[in-house]
């Protein structure tokens, strides 16, 4: 009685998408909880409080906010890692779908038609998944802009 999901269809192409690289997605959660670790061992003072203007190189030495930093430079070699050696394959699709492009083009060789279809499903595939891909950067990009943004105004 659920739903069935369809490749065809955009939306469940996406949600596929999303969860079969979940371990590449950027961690969003556990950052969000990092700086609210930062800001509870910060006693909940922002660096532009009063009470802490005259030593703000206390708050950047802080154990917290220097693990927050390595664990966001982490999940960005991890979603960099990701999409620059999905990258890679891709253009090797591409090529193989020129070659097989120009291959049907040569002249005196007789191709059946389903070869056509095959090569025109290729393309659809390949920018499909390019498309996937663009999302995948894009939300990331959000993501940590995100991150920067909250942490920026929960520590000052």
């Amino acid at each position: 009685m659920g739903v069935q999901l369809s490749h065809n269809d955009s939306f469940p192409l996406l949600f596929i998408f999303i969860f079969s690289r979940r371990p590449y997605w950027m961690n969003y959660k556990f950052l969000k909880k990092k700086i609210k670790g930062i800001v509870v061992s910060k006693g909940g003072l922002k660096l532009s409080d009063p009470t802490l203007a005259g030593r703000p190189s206390e708050l950047l030495k802080s154990v917290s906010e220097v693990e927050f930093f390595k664990l966001l430079k982490k999940e960005m070699k991890k979603v960099s890692d990701f999409y620059s050696s999905t990258e890679k394959l891709y253009r090797i699709r591409k090529t193989r779908v020129w070659e097989a492009f120009s291959m049907l083009k040569e002249e005196g060789v007789i191709h059946d038609k389903n070869t056509w279809t095959r090569l025109l499903c290729a393309c659809v595939k390949f920018y499909k998944d390019a498309l996937l891909l663009e999302n995948y950067a894009i939300m990331n990009f959000c993501g940590f802009s995100k991150i920067l943004k909250k942490h920026d105004k929960l520590t000052g």
